[in-house]
């Protein structure tokens, strides 16, 4: 039974899955973007341009186990990070948004946040999650991000006009780090264009 439950819960994520995958098949979002600047450790430019422009049939990924599982994790940690940041920003409300955001001028650049904050004075913050073993924690401490989540958040901050964003890694249920990234208005202009242009 247990293990039919799991295997419901899973087809319930991985329908969820399909569907965003769906909305967002003709737009570049934040994880495309580092793509573009050739950041990305899953896909490459080229993976990404076939991708979207379908110039190339794309070859459909076989998915393990281990990448179904994985996907599984970082949906249902995403609700323990709720209670984390509950206990870590008190002050705060934690916003849940689906939504998909599209920049003003340029609607094929899109943002699908993982959460926002709002803060005491009415001003908001947003949340990115992401999940990895505790192998990789040397890549986030002392207020590090790794640049692909960098180009991420940068292109969700300029299409939401939102000045800072924290980003909480969860390496398990007892090591979690959030790091602050604070909005660049020259460097957002520089991805911004770079992503006009590609």
């Amino acid at each position: 039974r247990d293990r039919l439950r799991s295997r419901g819960l899973g087809d319930v994520y991985k329908r969820q899955e399909d569907q965003w995958q769906a909305r967002r098949a003709d737009h570049l979002g934040g994880s495309d973007i580092s793509a573009i600047f050739g950041e990305n450790h899953f896909k490459t430019n080229l993976d990404l341009y076939y991708a979207k422009t379908g110039k190339v049939p794309a070859v459909p990924e076989e998915e393990s186990s281990a990448s179904r599982l994985n996907k599984l994790w970082g949906h249902i940690s995403e609700e323990y990070v709720d209670a984390w940041l509950s206990e870590k920003y008190p002050y705060n409300d934690i916003i849940t948004d689906t939504n998909i955001y599209a920049m003003p001028g340029r609607p094929y650049i899109t943002a699908n946040i993982d959460r926002m904050m709002r803060k005491p004075d009415g001003s908001y913050c947003l949340v990115e999650i992401k999940t990895t073993s505790p192998f990789n924690k040397a890549a986030w401490e002392n207020g590090n991000i790794p640049i692909p989540y960098i180009y991420q958040v940068r292109t969700y901050m300029a299409i939401l006009g939102v000045w800072e964003c924290v980003v909480v890694c969860m390496f398990d249920r007892d090591t979690l780090i959030a790091n602050t990234i604070k909005r660049d208005l020259d460097e957002e202009m520089r991805i911004i264009q770079a992503v006009s242009y590609t």
